[in-house]
């Protein structure tokens, strides 16, 4: 067996992987790679100035802890109210007040979906 060795991990959202597929998408796709392509057709509403946008104003409410792989875990599930952000973050051992959970569904609302 190989011994792999993790260098650097990086998130990546759901836009990120659509251009990416979209890229080889002239040659042909994997059924894994069609079977994701497909899954991100259905959830993907947002273009890449908009994910940007809302990416942005999610990160200028200053929310401490809120790293870079949460911020686009939100925008990729977009929670519809702070219970479902509260699940967001349950595996992540993290908390914020509802004031600030609420920020973020505001955000979001205002966002185009």
């Amino acid at each position: 067996m190989i011994d792999a060795k993790i260098i650097s991990e990086k998130p990546v959202s759901f836009i990120q992987v659509m251009k990416e597929l979209k890229k080889t998408k002239k040659e042909e796709l994997g059924f894994r790679a069609k079977k994701t392509f497909e899954y991100l057709n259905k959830f993907i509403k947002l273009n890449e100035k908009q994910y940007e946008e809302v990416y942005k104003s999610i990160s200028e409410l200053g929310l401490p802890r809120l790293k870079e792989a949460h911020i686009i875990k939100i925008i990729d599930l977009w929670p519809a109210d702070t219970e479902g952000l509260k699940l967001l973050f349950s595996t992540d051992n993290l908390s914020f007040k509802t004031e600030q959970l609420q920020q973020v569904i505001d955000v979001l609302k205002k966002s185009k979906k």
